[in-house]
């Protein structure tokens, strides 16, 4: 079915435990809204936010980011520990594959496209 979908500004995110490998130091509690799917399950949208803290993220999709808020320093492990370090409107694209250590040093709140 093809239909516009939409989402309020304030949409109320849900707590998203990481997984404890994941989790270098910070807490484990992030937030997760999901805005729309595609009907095969391999596209997806959304807002994800995470507090202060470090955290090892490996990509098994590719991932398309917005920083809407907060400050991160993201390490890509495969390619010479290189940091890119993003903000409020600084955008990134993650391949498939991705082995990342994000140092998010105020919380971070995101949009995200993924597209298994």
């Amino acid at each position: 079915m093809t239909q516009v979908i939409t989402a309020p500004a304030n949409s109320e995110l849900q707590v998203d435990l990481l997984p404890e490998r994941e989790v270098v130091e910070g807490s484990r509690e992030a937030k997760t809204f999901v805005a729309a799917e595609a009907d095969d399950e391999m596209c997806r949208s959304g807002l994800w936010s995470c507090p202060p803290g470090t955290y090892r993220f490996f990509f098994p999709y590719e991932e398309h980011t917005y920083i809407i808020s907060g400050r991160v320093d993201v390490i890509d492990d495969r390619h010479g520990k290189v940091t890119h370090s993003l903000g409020p409107g600084d955008m990134a694209f993650f391949p498939k594959g991705a082995k990342t250590v994000w140092k998010i040093s105020e919380p971070l709140k995101k949009f995200f496209v993924m597209r298994d």
